[in-house]
């Protein structure tokens, strides 16, 4: 991204500390808890799959991650959202 920008790391991290308020792996992870949000109530796919496909490497991670963001884990959110939709 850096790169792509003309900026050394330092400087797109800084930047994106300034502007966002959060540390460059917590605002990526934060888009990346998004996508998993929005799979995990528009898709079947397994939990597993979608930690990886929005680019967590490990379930674990992705799981702690997930609950310090929406304050449960990822197979409870999708049931409240699938118990939502039929309401």
């Amino acid at each position: 991204m850096a790169a792509h920008c003309g900026v050394t790391t330092h400087q797109a991290s800084a930047a994106i500390n300034q502007c966002s308020g959060h540390h460059f792996y917590d605002w990526i992870n934060g888009f990346r808890l998004e996508a998993a949000a929005q799979a995990l109530t528009d898709t079947r796919q397994p939990v597993t799959r979608i930690c990886h496909d929005v680019g967590f490497n490990a379930k674990s991670t992705f799981n702690t991650a997930f609950k310090r963001r929406f304050h449960t884990t990822p197979t409870a959110y999708r049931k409240q959202h699938d118990t939502a939709k039929k309401e």
